[in-house]
C-alpha cells in the first residue's frame, strides 16, 4: 500500500533533479572543500531524492538541497559556477567600469582571495587594478616607515 501511495504522489507532482556534492581535500592548501558533483538524483521532494541517492551506492555524495526542474536548468547552473572559478571567463564580457563595480561587491578578504585566482589565470592587468583598488579603498597596512622603505 505504501509503495502505491508513493507512486500516485510521484505521478501527481513533478520530478526534480537534486544536486549532490562531496568533500575533498585540496592538497595544495590542505583545506577540505565542498565540490559540486556532476551527479543529480531524481525525486519529487528531498526525501525521495535521498532514497535515490542511497540506491546509487555512492556514499561519498550528499544532497545540497538545490534542485532543478530539468537537465537544461542543471547545465546552466554548472556553467554559471564554472564562470566563477575561471576569472578569464568571468571577466570576458566586463569593461573597466563593470570590473570595478564587481570589485566593490566584495570586502578586502574577498578581493585578496579573488586576486590569487586571477594571478593563477594570468590576468596581470586585472591584478594591477585589484591591487590599486585595495590600496585606494583600504589604504596601506602596517608602519608608514616600513611601507616607504618597501616602495623606495
Amino acid at each position: 500500500m505504501h509503495k502505491y501511495i508513493k507512486t500516485i504522489r510521484r505521478m501527481n507532482t513533478e520530478v526534480k533533479l537534486w544536486e549532490a556534492e562531496f568533500l575533498a581535500v585540496n592538497f595544495e592548501t590542505g583545506v577540505v572543500e565542498k565540490i559540486i558533483s556532476t551527479n543529480y538524483f531524481q525525486g519529487v521532494n528531498f526525501e525521495d531524492a535521498c532514497s535515490s541517492l542511497k540506491k546509487s551506492s555512492m556514499p561519498w555524495l550528499r544532497l545540497t538541497g538545490n534542485w532543478f526542474k530539468d537537465t537544461e536548468a542543471a547545465v546552466e547552473n554548472v556553467e554559471f559556477y564554472e564562470k566563477l572559478t575561471q576569472p578569464s571567463v568571468l571577466t570576458s564580457d566586463m569593461n573597466y567600469d563593470e570590473f570595478l563595480d564587481w570589485l566593490e561587491l566584495g570586502n578586502e578578504e574577498d578581493v585578496k582571495s579573488a586576486m590569487e585566482a586571477f594571478i593563477k589565470d594570468g590576468l596581470d592587468e586585472h591584478v594591477k587594478i585589484m591591487k590599486l583598488h585595495l590600496k585606494m579603498k583600504y589604504g596601506k597596512k602596517g608602519n608608514k616607515k616600513e611601507d616607504d622603505e618597501k616602495e623606495g
